[in-house]
């Protein structure tokens, strides 16, 4: 049996709100104003969610990130924990080779989906003799 998969999680930073004291951000102190927060703040941020990446050797690698984040740094992470050159290496979602600006948004993808990793092949062409 493998050992678990480890976990890496990827954040992006969210910008934050700065108010002043009385949470009207107008800084008259009045309490009353609009406020300068931009629609859609109050909405709850997206949860991250977790991608398993496994290549034809058995090694696995469980990456959580929220939807919206390039797959790129999660491709470069499974190589730097693979010890294999990014360049190398070819991932596959349901048979689409996945590139370094796919996010999980754009490609349709799930929470707890897998992504295959292919070794780069040379060769393998067709002897005719």
């Amino acid at each position: 049996m493998a050992p678990p998969a480890p976990t890496v999680e990827y954040e992006t930073e969210t910008p934050q709100h700065e108010t002043s004291g009385n949470g009207d951000d107008n800084g008259d102190g009045s309490g009353g104003g609009d406020n300068n927060i931009p629609a859609g703040a109050d909405e709850p941020q997206p949860r991250p969610a977790a991608l398993t990446f496994a290549d034809v050797n058995g090694f696995e690698l469980t990456i959580k990130l929220k939807r919206n984040t390039k797959l790129g740094k999660a491709m470069e992470a499974f190589a730097q924990r693979a010890e294999k050159a990014r360049e190398s290496l070819r991932f596959l979602f349901e048979g689409v080779r996945l590139t370094q600006d796919a996010t999980m948004e754009s490609m349709d993808m799930d929470d707890g989906d897998r992504v295959d990793v292919h070794h780069e092949q040379i060769g393998g062409g067709r002897v005719v003799g």
